[in-house]
């Protein structure tokens, strides 16, 4: 952390040490705001689910996003026309996870 430049301004920025996570990320362009990050976080965690992967659900279904440790990364400055941003949402996959969608996936190529 010490080699990193120093941000300018530490009422906006921090910075932190994380410890090293595996997770699936789907990328998409476009607004990066609450609601718009929140749905392809949902999109992707439902697409997990189709995939095999146990996430919590409420009884309507729908995975629930409290329950599911997830981040949403934005690239671009905020004046970057929205169809030419590169944003990625995050969600973390434990090792047991990881296992059942390599085992999955392992399948349906030897079928």
């Amino acid at each position: 952390i010490s080699k990193i430049p120093q941000p300018k301004n530490y009422n906006k920025v921090s910075i932190r040490e994380m410890a090293p996570a595996v997770g699936a990320v789907h990328q998409f362009s476009g607004a990066f705001d609450d609601s718009h990050c929140e749905e392809k976080a949902r999109a992707l965690a439902a697409q997990l689910i189709r995939d095999g992967i146990s996430l919590p659900t409420g009884e309507d279904g729908e995975v629930e996003l409290g329950k599911v440790n997830f981040e949403w990364w934005g690239y671009n400055p905020p004046f970057t026309i929205p169809m030419l941003r590169r944003n990625e949402v995050w969600i973390e996959l434990t090792e047991e996870q990881v296992n059942e969608l390599i085992g999955t996936k392992g399948e349906e190529a030897s079928e």
